[in-house]
């Protein structure tokens, strides 16, 4: 169940409440109820389906984004050397970040030319290799350039 079917239920109560009470007790109880009532309505549209949590049972209770972390590489292995550098590590990368819930996907332009081409448009990618960790909270953030495998994850670390 989530916030939203609880307001709406509460909505629902409150208004029977107002109901049942305008027959029983005095007149001032029930427009306040139906006040609440209105306010709960109100709010419940407002609120996004992104506010609902998921129970991990290792690691209690997080929201649906937490664990959705993710990192693409883009690797112009047709002419870039410290790309061609890059993958020889990248291995020792996804070991280390998916250890962290990190998933790690690289894109070629060897392997994946129409990926790799939509992907460096949409990150705005000017040099290579390009990364960008989407942290799953709607930030992002881009690593530029070649750094060793252990820099590489240090640097990734910093930003989550």
């Amino acid at each position: 169940m989530n916030i939203k079917n609880i307001l709406n239920i509460a909505a629902v109560v409150l208004l029977g409440l107002a109901f049942a009470t305008s027959f029983f007790k005095p007149k001032q109880l029930s427009p306040c109820l139906v006040f609440v009532a209105l306010i709960c309505m109100s709010i419940s549209p407002l609120i996004n389906e992104t506010s609902n949590y998921s129970h991990n049972k290792s690691s209690g209770i997080l929201p649906p984004y937490a664990e959705k972390k993710k990192l693409t590489i883009l690797s112009a292995d047709s002419f870039c050397g410290f790309c061609k550098k890059l993958l020889g590590e990248v291995e020792t990368i996804k070991r280390l970040l998916n250890k962290k819930g990190i998933e790690v996907i690289v894109i070629s332009d060897i392997k994946e030319p129409q990926k790799f081409k939509e992907a460096s448009q949409k990150f705005k990618a000017k040099g290579f290799p390009h990364a960008v960790l989407d942290t799953g909270n709607g930030k992002t953030n881009e690593i530029s350039g070649y750094m060793p495998a252990a820099a590489y994850v240090k640097k990734v670390e910093s930003y989550l």
